[in-house]
């Protein structure tokens, strides 16, 4: 049974699992790609979209991250004649 959608498939529909006490795999094959194709979009979206900032403006994304180039977005100090 396909947690999921409570739907019954026959066992041939699931990966082999030593794991567990029916030795199949809680989701059938094509829910497993399914999960795996959406999950690969999210990952893919999200890589671009940090590229993308990364581009933009490095010295900001680099200032959250090293303490040398936090040093840059500073005022210079006020000198005093």
């Amino acid at each position: 049974m396909v947690r999921v959608w409570q739907d019954s498939k026959p066992c041939i529909q699931f990966s082999a699992d030593a794991s567990r006490g029916d030795g199949l795999r809680g989701w059938c094959k094509l829910c497993e790609a399914e999960a795996r194709s959406s999950r690969y979009k999210k990952r893919k979206a999200a890589a671009l979209a940090t590229l993308a900032a990364r581009r933009r403006c490095p010295i900001a994304l680099l200032a959250t991250h090293s303490p040398a180039a936090s040093q840059h977005n500073k005022a210079p100090p006020i000198r005093s004649a």
